[in-house]
């Protein structure tokens, strides 16, 4: 039996809310958990984060890789982690070094500018070349901001709507199985995280759950439209969150 005496009754219903509704977006959309749920949590129980949203992320998006695994585009996955270990290191030994405000602002820019391209008649190809440097992006940036999806699904933008969630759950898994490995090396991950994680576990499963009965009346044309929506709020959230 999962103990809930580290929660209030108020603050658990209210993160299990927030975890439903995140992983339900994450598993149409492909992503968006992070940008969505974690501030709320941070809110409603600053111990919620990063630990225990990265064990949800982690567990729930395991989910929606096994329902659209026939979908993923595993030869960009390669592309894409080609270039986004490296960079997410790079960004490990730079962060001391560099400007968090600076980075973030840039990301934002950059983000923005992929949102206003994408409404252009030009079209930028998930090819090896675009993919590589899309996971390097993905991995310096979301390392630096905590944020790093939006590379991906400007990529993506244009390929089939389960294409897409598959492609960026499996990009999302490898992305939080790495930060979930730096916290237990640095001693940053503890039992009461994973006592937290596991009380909402419940929710981010009914979330994929729920998600499942809408995910095939969301077609390729309403999805590129929620992903820019979604691209462009992450850009304009980490704007906000650097001020």
């Amino acid at each position: 039996m999962i103990d809930l005496s580290h929660f209030a009754t108020w603050a658990f219903v209210l993160a299990s809310v927030v975890v439903f509704a995140g992983s339900m977006l994450q598993a149409v959309t492909g992503f968006g958990f992070a940008m969505f749920a974690a501030p709320l949590l941070a809110v409603i129980s600053p111990e919620l984060v990063p630990g225990p949203v990265l064990l949800l992320t982690l567990i729930f998006t395991m989910g929606v890789i096994r329902r659209e695994w026939e979908n993923v585009d595993w030869p960009g996955v390669g592309w894409i982690l080609l270039g986004r270990l490296p960079f997410t290191l790079l960004a490990v030994l730079v962060m001391g070094y560099i400007s968090k405000d600076t980075t973030t602002v840039v990301f934002a820019i950059f983000v923005l500018s992929g949102v206003v391209l994408s409404l252009t008649p030009v079209r930028i190809a998930p090819s090896a070349p675009a993919l590589i440097i899309t996971g390097g992006l993905a991995g310096f940036f979301g390392t630096i901001t905590s944020i790093g999806a939006p590379p991906l699904a400007l990529i993506y933008q244009h390929q089939k709507s389960s294409t897409v969630r598959g492609t960026l759950a499996v990009n999302i898994v490898v992305g939080c199985a790495f930060s979930l490995a730096m916290l237990v090396v640095f001693g940053n991950l503890s039992r009461e995280d994973l006592l937290q994680a596991s009380a909402l576990v419940p929710a981010s499963l009914i979330g994929l759950f729920a998600s499942s009965l809408i995910v095939r009346r969301v077609n390729d044309a309403i999805l590129r439209r929620l992903l820019l929506a979604i691209v462009a709020s992450a850009a304009v959230f980490v704007l906000w969150r650097s001020v």
